[in-house]
């Protein structure tokens, strides 16, 4: 038998996420999802972070290309009050779709597909002397 809270929860947590994922090339950055997962009973409610990286491929054979926890060149950092990654460093640049999965204590599953974007940085200057760039 459920307990009456696991019964009343069913919705999913929700990623509110639609801005890009941007990463600079050959760098690593820690991307901080906190802010953008809505759950019931609070971050802390959210038991499973991970994301699916390739989402033409079903890299576990369950038949389901989207549900996959692939997550190369990531680094997952949560804790109870906040859920975390670490992206990169990536050798090549490239805009692409990945899958956002949180599952919460009940087992409601939420999912965001949003873009990935590894990009050059744009040069910075600071002095020219003598002829030579910094």
């Amino acid at each position: 038998m459920l307990s009456p809270q696991q019964e009343a929860d069913v919705y999913p947590p929700r990623i509110d996420l639609s801005e890009p994922i941007k990463i600079p090339v050959y760098q690593k950055r820690l991307f901080d999802f906190t802010p953008f997962i809505y759950e019931d009973g609070g971050i802390k409610n959210v038991k499973q972070f991970y994301i699916d990286y390739n989402l033409d491929i079903d890299s576990d054979g369950d038949g389901n290309k989207k549900n996959d926890n692939d997550m190369p060149n990531m680094r997952l950092l949560k804790s109870p009050t906040q859920v975390k990654v670490e992206f990169g460093p990536y050798d090549d640049i490239f805009i692409k779709k990945i899958g956002l999965h949180a599952i919460d204590g009940n087992l409601n599953h939420g999912y965001k597909e949003v873009t990935l974007q590894v990009y050059s940085p744009i040069p910075q200057i600071t002095s020219d002397q003598n002829g030579t760039l910094r």
